[in-house]
């Protein structure tokens, strides 16, 4: 399985939970929150908390980037 099968299956999973979770009554907000954690921690207990502040950062930016080209793909119409 190459690294990209490998990421579907990896997100698939975490949905599954997700969705497994929230149909046994945890709020989707808490149950995202606790997942999101659960992983940051991990990495960083695996990968070292300078690489786990190094990734959630690159993630952030990702996320305004990707918001920033959104917003201006609105303004445009």
């Amino acid at each position: 399985m190459d690294f990209v099968e490998q990421r579907e299956r990896a997100q698939e999973a975490w949905e599954f939970a997700l969705g497994h979770l929230v149909s046994k009554g945890c709020d989707e907000a808490v149950a995202l929150e606790t997942m999101a954690e659960v992983a940051l921690r991990t990495y960083a207990d695996r990968q070292g908390a300078a690489a786990a502040a190094s990734y959630l950062r690159s993630l952030a930016q990702q996320v305004e980037d990707d918001e920033c080209r959104f917003a201006a793909a609105l303004m445009r119409g």
